[in-house]
């Protein structure tokens, strides 16, 4: 018998929207001693990560999640903002925080922040904790779910290097070293969590992301086939922007040593024999397959969009029918 899933985007402090979803798929709350934690009696849930920062609801989301995790009702893995969280709280042997506290990053976390005075150090530490112990990614039987971008090259330093220690927890050393530039760990953490980036020409000013930060690189769109990647020459072929930005990249083309980059052997392989589902991208619309095998989750729930889960049963090319979503304004 196949095991069915349910995988669910970027939560991003959005409880009540998540108690809903959950509901709206079948999953009841249960009482196990003096846990009560949601579960569904023939579906098991799958997290991509982001369950926390710029939502109001960010402790009730933790809770609900790690209660499913905890009794075996779900699965997790680690996104950006999980990490970011932790490099933000971790201090180095000279003690300065693995995340610079400016005024960037306090933003970002802010929500987070402001909810740690009201519940207290106590609690957080436990959930920084849990973090700690979540799996960079997931290959389960049939289907691969990472944060942002599937890359086996990094898959692949994960599963051949030590980077836990025997509690499961990410080493300091990784830890620290996924936090410097130009370590091996550093890039690793950057493909499966934040995607694959190619910089813009030298003479190009920059774009400005959905927080108002101006970006030197962009986002590919790693999930291309090998012959749309072999096929791209412009970066609106090859990259992921909003809308608004589409029209500062039109017919630009992408530099031939980038290009060459682009397409290295561990970046042109083929995906498309196993569906991986991920978040992070802040789509919008109607969820739909990006290619027969891959689905983005994340539709922007932090800024009024969709909470959107899909219905995996154990097919080997993804059904749109498949995907569900409730927004924040719907029952």
């Amino acid at each position: 018998m196949i095991a069915r899933y349910d995988i669910i985007g970027d939560v991003h402090g959005h409880a009540d929207i998540l108690e809903r979803l959950l509901e709206k798929l079948g999953y009841e709350k249960t009482k196990k001693g003096r846990d009560a934690f949601y579960r569904h009696p023939e579906r098991t849930a799958v997290f991509v990560g982001d369950i926390i920062d710029r939502g109001k609801e960010n402790f009730k989301a933790m809770a609900i999640v790690k209660a499913m995790v905890d009794n075996g009702s779900a699965l997790i893995i680690m996104g950006n903002h999980e990490y970011n969280a932790l490099c933000y709280h971790t201090r180095d042997s000279n003690g300065y925080f693995l995340r610079p506290h400016n005024q960037k990053n306090f933003i970002q976390h802010k929500e987070v922040l402001e909810e740690i005075q009201k519940k207290g150090r106590q609690q957080w530490n436990i959930y920084l904790e849990w973090f700690r112990k979540m799996p960079l990614f997931l290959e389960l039987d049939g289907f691969r779910v990472v944060h942002a971008c599937w890359n086996q090259r990094c898959v692949d330093f994960i599963k051949n290097n030590t980077i836990r220690d025997n509690n499961g927890r990410l080493t300091d050393r990784f830890l620290v070293r996924s936090s410097q530039k130009g370590t091996a760990e550093f890039q690793v953490i950057d493909i499966l969590l934040k995607g694959e980036e190619i910089r813009l020409p030298a003479d190009h000013p920059g774009i400005y992301d959905k927080d108002g930060h101006l970006r030197k690189k962009l986002r590919v769109k790693w999930w291309m086939t090998p012959e749309e990647r072999a096929a791209a020459q412009t970066y609106e072929q090859a990259v992921r922007v909003k809308e608004t930005a589409s029209a500062k990249i039109k017919g630009i083309h992408i530099p031939g040593d980038i290009l060459n980059d682009m397409r290295s052997p561990d970046k042109m392989e083929n995906i498309n024999n196993i569906p991986v589902f991920f978040g992070h991208y802040w789509f919008s619309g109607d969820p739909q397959p990006l290619t027969p095998t891959a689905a983005c989750l994340d539709y922007s729930v932090a800024r009024g969009g969709p909470l959107v889960c899909y219905r995996w049963d154990g097919e080997k090319q993804l059904i749109p029918a498949n995907f569900r979503g409730l927004a924040a304004h719907k029952c």
